[in-house]
């Protein structure tokens, strides 16, 4: 083996391995930045979510849909329904699944 090639090869595989390395390193940081990022939008989401459904359960517990008349109850519940649906339009972005999140699979 001449000089050159002695020389030449270690350094190519030291290059390869620390090429590896690097990325993989810096794949792991974007993932896991990205899933740091994703999870407090998801909290942001759900704030507005609990919201709408802790009106829903105060006006049953407090029985303002038991003194209704069918028409008024069927109305007030749509209500909440497309209140529901509306935030599902706007963040199910957010909840939907990422398996390519690692520990997510």
């Amino acid at each position: 083996m001449n000089p050159i090639s002695s020389v030449l090869i270690p350094s190519l595989i030291a290059a390869l391995v620390s090429f590896f390395i690097t990325t993989y390193q810096t794949r792991n940081q974007v993932t896991q930045s990205f899933s740091i990022k994703l999870f407090e939008k998801r909290i942001d989401a759900y704030k507005e979510l609990y919201r709408i459904l802790s009106r829903f359960i105060k006006d049953i517990e407090f029985k303002k849909l038991a003194d209704l008349n069918e028409p008024d109850l069927r109305g007030k519940l749509l209500k909440y329904l497309e209140e529901i649906e509306e935030w599902d339009s706007y963040n199910a972005i957010y909840m939907s699944d990422t398996p390519w999140i690692e520990g997510n699979e």
